[in-house]
């Protein structure tokens, strides 16, 4: 077989037995395999048209042409081939994650020198017209000054690594997400609320970028704080070791168990206007997607802790501040430490008068019975009398 059928059937058998190891080697990527096939497919095409074409024999320069575009198909094929090898197979075997733009740079570079070579071969100038198409590129380069920032930043991007798929970003904007990938002309940014974000590369290298969970490049854990507030009758000592222990009590989902989840006590007062002290559980987040869920695991906890009797720890009587003396029965019904509504604004507010629950006899009115009236002027007989 001569001409240009003399390749199609080893680039055939080649896509064949890269597409079997493809499907034994586990979590090969296959994404890259759909463009060797169109083109071989392509490149079938212009056999099939240049036979056609050589058959009829009256064109012999369109044949010629055809014949040209088929060799070129066949260079193409051949690199691209040669790419999925190296890299989507051999780099794959190895478990180096090497940047998806690394692949691009290479397989564009081979694409030119392809050209220029069949460009060579068949007589044409590659000198002069690189000479001729300077101004065309200063041009095209003036016009496309943003798409060419663009792309040049998702270069730096992907070589220095500094931001990679997998990991998460804040950007200036406070908008926190999961980069999904970084292309040529934009970083592609999942978000919590199952938003995409298209950041253009430029911008996002023009702007600081918070990397959440992650320190001298080792994927690590994200730092949460849960604030609560109790009421001044509760030393912080105390809350802060009912707290404690109930957090070493059970794991919390999502939760690393190293550094510890502990608590802490922020700010006793702001501006000498509330009645209760401000407190912290700090802990570190394992999966920085569940932050909210795991936010409210960390609540229940405080809440069932607070809740419970603090028999062992009297609340606290001073006279620096304005606290409301406890009765005996707060003392002895285990009354929640959370700071209420209803105590701040009696502390807010301490020249008020209370307000009573009982109402006077005159607004009670005649509640008492017909059998109580009748009674009335009766008298009851002395013990131990006989009627």
């Amino acid at each position: 077989m001569s001409g240009p059928l003399r390749l199609a059937l080893p680039l055939l058998a080649a896509i064949i037995v890269l597409a079997a190891i493809f499907r034994v080697v586990p979590n090969a990527p296959r994404r890259r395999q759909r463009r060797s096939i169109v083109l071989f497919v392509a490149y079938l095409s212009l056999i099939a048209v240049h036979e056609l074409i050589a058959l009829a024999g009256d064109w012999p320069r369109l044949a010629t042409g055809f014949e040209i575009a088929t060799e070129t198909l066949e260079i193409l094929l051949v690199i691209n081939l040669s790419a999925l090898t190296l890299f989507d197979l051999l780099l794959h075997l190895v478990r180096w994650n090497y940047p998806d733009i690394l692949h691009d740079l290479t397989v564009g570079a081979a694409y030119l020198i392809a050209f220029g070579w069949v460009l060579h071969r068949v007589g044409v100038d590659f000198t002069s017209i690189v000479a001729t198409s300077a101004v065309v590129t200063a041009v095209v380069g003036l016009s496309l000054q943003t798409t060419l920032g663009n792309i040049f930043g998702g270069i730096a991007l992907q070589l220095d690594d500094s931001i990679k798929a997998g990991d998460w970003v804040e950007l200036e904007s406070k908008v926190q997400g999961r980069v999904k990938q970084v292309r040529w002309r934009h970083t592609v940014i999942e978000t919590r609320d199952w938003d995409t974000l298209i950041v253009p590369n430029s911008q996002l290298l023009a702007q600081t970028i918070k990397v959440l969970g992650k320190r001298d490049g080792v994927t690590a854990t994200h730092r949460m704080t849960v604030f609560f507030s109790v009421d001044f009758r509760f030393a912080p000592a105390q809350v802060v070791q009912v707290v404690n222990e109930a957090l070493e009590a059970a794991p919390i989902p999502r939760v690393a168990p190293r550094p510890e989840p502990h608590c802490l006590c922020f700010d006793l007062s702001k501006d000498q206007k509330d009645s209760f002290a401000y407190y912290g559980v700090r802990y570190w987040l394992t999966d920085l997607a569940m932050d909210d869920g795991t936010n409210s695991h960390v609540r229940e906890r405080i809440y069932m802790a607070l809740r419970r009797p603090l028999s062992r720890f009297p609340p606290q009587r001073s006279s620096s501040a304005r606290t409301t003396p406890i009765t005996p029965r707060e003392s002895k019904g285990a009354r929640s430490p959370f700071a209420s509504e209803r105590s701040r604004r009696r502390h807010s507010s301490p020249s008020s008068p209370k307000k009573s629950g009982r109402t006077s006899p005159s607004a009670r009115g005649p509640r008492r019975s017909a059998r109580a009236r009748s009674s009335r002027g009766r008298r009851r007989p002395p013990i131990g009398s006989t009627s």
